[in-house]
C-alpha cells in the first residue's frame, strides 16, 4: 500500500527518486485489483487495444522498449499544454466531463477572478516535444525505473509510462512561476497525478473539482482545496484516506453538478417509456437480452438507449425491434431524461442524475465490465436491482423510493436540502481565499 502523499512531491530528489515516487503513486490507483476488469473489458470491445496491451505487457520488461515508449509519448501525445500567458490559474482536464466541471467552478466566480483562469491553455510546441526527447540520458534513466517498477498487467503500466513522460515533459518546460493555483477535475488520470506532483513542489497551490461519483479506491484528497458534489462523496474520500493512510483533508466544499432543484421520483400509468443508459464498457449480450426482455413486455411502448460518450462500438443491432431507438450521440442527456419514464443503469453516474431529474431508477447487474454495484449505490439503498415485474403497476414502480429513501439520497445531491445558490457562493468565497 502507498502511504505517501500523492500531491506533495519530495523537494530535492534526484529525477530518479521522483520518477519511483509518482510511478507507486499511479499504480498505487491504477493496479488495484478491483480495476482488472477494465482492462479486460477494453480489450475485448476495442481489437487495436488487445494488440496494444499484448504489446506493452512485453515491451514493459525492457528498459531500451520503456524509452521507446517514453519517446513516442514525449513526441506525439497530445495531452501536454501549458496556461495562456498571463492567467494565474491553470485548469486542466481534457474530457467533456473536466469541462463541464470547471465550467461550473468559474460560474461562481466572479468577473475578475475569472479573468485570471486558463482553461486547458494552449498546445505545447513540436519544438519543445522535441527537446524533451532529445534529453537522452533522463529518458534512459527513468526507462530504467519503469522496467524496475513494472506491474504485471498492461494498461497500470500504461498509465504509469504516460505518468513519467509527463514528468520529462514538465521538468524539461516547467508550469510559469506565475501560476498559483492548479485545478484538476480528476483526481487519477496520469497527466493530472504528475501535474499535481510538480506543482506541490514549486508551492503552487491546488484545487480539485469532482467530475463523476467516486469510491474509496480513489486517491484520499490532498489538496489545497476540494470541491465536491455531495456528502456520499466525501464519506467515500474519508474511506480513501483509511485505506492509504492518508490525512482526511479538511478543505472541503460542496457544489452540486446540477442546474436545477431536485425533483422526487415521479410517473404516470403504463405503458412506459424505458431507458437504459449505457456503460463506457457495456456487456452487450447481457445488453442484447435486457432490450429483448424489455420489448416483449406488455407495459412498455418504447425503449431508448444511450450510449456513454466514449463508447465507440457500433450497438446499432440494439434497435432492431420496432419500438426501440438509440438516442444521437449528438444529443444531451437532458434530452434522454426528457423522453423516457423510467431509467435503467449499470455502474454509472448516470444514476445520480436519472434520480435528480425525478425518473424511477433501477440497477441492472451484468450489464456492464465493472464489479456489480461498484459504487455502492444499492447497498446503500440508493437503486433497487430491475426486476420486470416493477414495470406492470405505478405502485410498485415507485414504492422503493419513500420519504427514507430521499432522506438517504440527500446524501448524493446536495440540492434535495441546500439551495443551488448557497452552494455557489460558497464556493466562490473559497476559491477567492485560495487565490
Amino acid at each position: 500500500m502507498n502511504t505517501r502523499s500523492t500531491t506533495h512531491a519530495p523537494a530535492n530528489e534526484s529525477l530518479t527518486d521522483q520518477a519511483t515516487w509518482l510511478i507507486d503513486t499511479v499504480l498505487a490507483f491504477h493496479g488495484q485489483q478491483i480495476y482488472a476488469s477494465v482492462e479486460a473489458g477494453i480489450a475485448r470491445k476495442k481489437p487495436l487495444f488487445r494488440v496494444v496491451f499484448s504489446a506493452v505487457r512485453v515491451l514493459s520488461r525492457s528498459r531500451l522498449a520503456n524509452m521507446a515508449m517514453l519517446l513516442a509519448l514525449l513526441l506525439g501525445y497530445r495531452a501536454f499544454r501549458h496556461p495562456d500567458p498571463g492567467c494565474t490559474v491553470f485548469e486542466y482536464g481534457q474530457s467533456h466531463n473536466n469541462i463541464v466541471s470547471f465550467e461550473r467552478l468559474n460560474a461562481c466566480l466572479p468577473v475578475a477572478a475569472r479573468a485570471k483562469v486558463s482553461l486547458n491553455g494552449r498546445a505545447v510546441s513540436f519544438r519543445d516535444r522535441v527537446s524533451a526527447a532529445l534529453a537522452v540520458r533522463s529518458v534512459w534513466g527513468v526507462a530504467g525505473v519503469l522496467r524496475r517498477h513494472r506491474h504485471a498487467r498492461a494498461l497500470p503500466h500504461l498509465q504509469a509510462v504516460i505518468s513519467v513522460a509527463t514528468l520529462l515533459f514538465y521538468r524539461r518546460h516547467p508550469l510559469p512561476k506565475a501560476m498559483k493555483v492548479l485545478c484538476v477535475a480528476s483526481d487519477h488520470a496520469p497527466v493530472c497525478q504528475c501535474l499535481l506532483f510538480i506543482a506541490s513542489d514549486t508551492g503552487c497551490k491546488t484545487c480539485y473539482i469532482q467530475h463523476a461519483p467516486v469510491t474509496k479506491y480513489f486517491p484520499p484528497l490532498e489538496y489545497d482545496l476540494s470541491v465536491l458534489h455531495d456528502q456520499a462523496s466525501a464519506q467515500a474520500y474519508e474511506g480513501a484516506a483509511q485505506r492509504t493512510g492518508a490525512k482526511v483533508s479538511t478543505q472541503i466544499v460542496f457544489l452540486s453538478p446540477f442546474q436545477d432543484e431536485f425533483e422526487p421520483p415521479h410517473l404516470g400509468e403504463p405503458p412506459y417509456t424505458v431507458g437504459i443508459a449505457l456503460s463506457f464498457l457495456p456487456n452487450v449480450p447481457r445488453v442484447t437480452r435486457l432490450v429483448d426482455e424489455l420489448v416483449a413486455h406488455p407495459s412498455v411502448q418504447r425503449v431508448v438507449l444511450r450510449k456513454h460518450p466514449r463508447c465507440a462500438l457500433d450497438l446499432a443491432h440494439l434497435t432492431r425491434h420496432e419500438i426501440a431507438s438509440l438516442q444521437s450521440k449528438d444529443e444531451k442527456a437532458d434530452a434522454f431524461f426528457d423522453q423516457v419514464d423510467v431509467v435503467l443503469v449499470p455502474n454509472s453516474g448516470v444514476t445520480i442524475e436519472a434520480l435528480h431529474r425525478g425518473r424511477p431508477t433501477f440497477f441492472t447487474p451484468g450489464t456492464d465490465d465493472l464489479p456489480d454495484d461498484y459504487y455502492g449505490f444499492v447497498a446503500n439503498g440508493i437503486l433497487p436491482e430491475f426486476r420486470a415485474e416493477v414495470l406492470e403497476d405505478r405502485a410498485a414502480s415507485l414504492s422503493f423510493f419513500d420519504a427514507e429513501w430521499q432522506i438517504r439520497f440527500g446524501q448524493h445531491d446536495e440540492t434535495v436540502y441546500t439551495p443551488l445558490a448557497a452552494g455557489r457562493k460558497a464556493v466562490g468565497e473559497a476559491f477567492i481565499r485560495l487565490l
